[in-house]
């Protein structure tokens, strides 16, 4: 039959074809050690039961045996065999073919005597459910034998895991497992504010799967996430105010009531905490009061100043009044806590005012030199009596100038006053 010649290269092909179709191990049945030159058909070809090793012997060249396998649902296989020949040079030859004679592989798969005894071959597309046929060919030196043993055919069935990041993402969503083994390395998901706590084979509950863990079928493992959490503290003046708050991440926290502080107006908080992603302290902001200090000299005002609660107000230009020394002022301007009115405060000068007889005499003396305070009534100092001359008073000058009385004060400096003198 001219499907069942096809060229060896193809036969190779479907041979890796029957490599791939799984890890469910098949066993070629093996023909009589007196089989024909040329060996059975199609028609003959024996059932290969899965998991069964076999063994064959090849007694001359040119020998085919076919087997054949049913595939009951669409798969992805691999075709796996271990052979060992024990004598004289022969090579065999390795093929797959579907239903109907067409190769499946991409020609004959070959092993010779001392070549590696081991054989894998994976179809990277899905075979469809059905009968496939194996041939194995022996090519070697006409009438000589040769011993094949421990021959076994897996079809390994591969099953599709589906990672489900479940609101997170993930480079890799799908990986391919052969059926009933582990499941191997596992991707690694991210979410952005979430811990990744693991792969579980339901949204909720379900069983936590590693890498040991055994693909029996196709399946969805889903992703499971603890949401991280961040410590929020509010304070003031480094004081904590209320509770720290746990916050999930990307969720905001709330602000406790407006705090108070004595000579201050609250002025928000220095950071935002709308939304939060690590620990966080936020800290209250503070503008000082503005109070004015107003400094004064008697009632004229000589400066006027707006000091922050909690600064110092600074010292006018020293004021000048006449008759007396500057001495101060009378309260404290350090540490404005409040509005102040600061006065100066002053000392009274003291001045000698001289008396002089002009040709009299004051007691025993021409002179006399008193000490009073500026602005006192001065008290005037008696004259003895003059002869030919009558006493008119004392005056700022030797020819009268401004008479003073009781009456008059000290003036703000040194000052001489003059008797004065008329003729009788």
């Amino acid at each position: 039959m001219k499907a069942y010649t096809i060229h060896t290269k193809i036969l190779s092909v479907v041979l890796m074809l029957i490599m791939v179709l799984g890890l469910l191990p098949v066993t070629p049945v093996t023909q009589a050690a007196t089989a024909l030159q040329g060996g059975t058909t199609f028609e003959t070809a024996q059932k290969i039961e899965l998991d069964v090793i076999n063994s064959m012997n090849f007694t001359r060249y040119a020998q085919h045996h076919y087997f054949y396998v049913e595939i009951a649902d669409p798969n992805v296989v691999t075709m796996q065999l271990n052979h060992v020949i024990t004598a004289n040079s022969r090579t065999l030859y390795y093929c797959l073919y579907d239903a109907i004679g067409e190769i499946i592989a991409p020609g004959d798969i070959s092993r010779s005597t001392g070549e590696t005894t081991s054989l894998t071959y994976e179809w990277p597309n899905l075979l469809p459910a059905g009968r496939y046929y194996l041939r194995i060919r022996n090519v070697g030196t006409a009438n000589s034998n040769s011993y094949i043993n421990n021959i076994t055919f897996k079809i390994r069935q591969k099953k599709n895991v589906i990672f489900d990041p479940n609101s997170g993402s993930i480079s890799n969503p799908k990986k391919t497992v052969y059926i009933n083994e582990a499941i191997g390395q596992l991707p690694y998901p991210l979410r952005t504010g979430y811990t990744f706590e693991g792969w579980y084979t339901e949204q909720t509950g379900g069983e936590r799967a590693d890498e040991n863990y055994i693909v029996e079928d196709n399946m969805v493992l889903y992703a499971r996430w603890k949401a991280i959490t961040c410590k929020v503290t509010f304070k003031s003046d480094g004081k904590q105010i209320g509770s720290t708050q746990i916050v999930q991440y990307g969720n905001a926290a709330y602000a406790p009531s407006a705090p108070t502080k004595t000579g201050h107006i609250f002025n928000g908080w220095d950071k935002n905490f709308q939304n939060i992603t690590e620990n966080l302290t936020v800290n209250a902001r503070w503008t000082p009061k503005n109070y004015i200090v107003t400094f004064k000299n008697g009632k004229t005002t000589i400066s006027r100043q707006t000091i922050p609660y909690g600064k110092s107000a600074y010292a006018p230009g020293r004021p000048s009044k006449t008759g007396y020394t500057f001495n101060g002022w009378d309260k404290s301007f350090k540490k404005i806590t409040k509005n102040l009115t600061v006065k100066a405060k002053w000392k009274v000068k003291k001045v000698t005012l001289t008396f002089n007889a002009n040709g009299g005499r004051i007691g025993k003396s021409k002179t006399k030199k008193v000490k009073t305070d500026y602005n006192k009534k001065i008290k005037l100092p008696k004259v003895k009596a003059r002869k030919g001359y009558k006493f008119q008073g004392w005056y700022t000058s030797t020819w009268y100038g401004v008479k003073i009385s009781k009456n008059t004060r000290a003036p703000a400096y040194n000052t001489t006053y003059y008797a004065i003198w008329q003729r009788k």
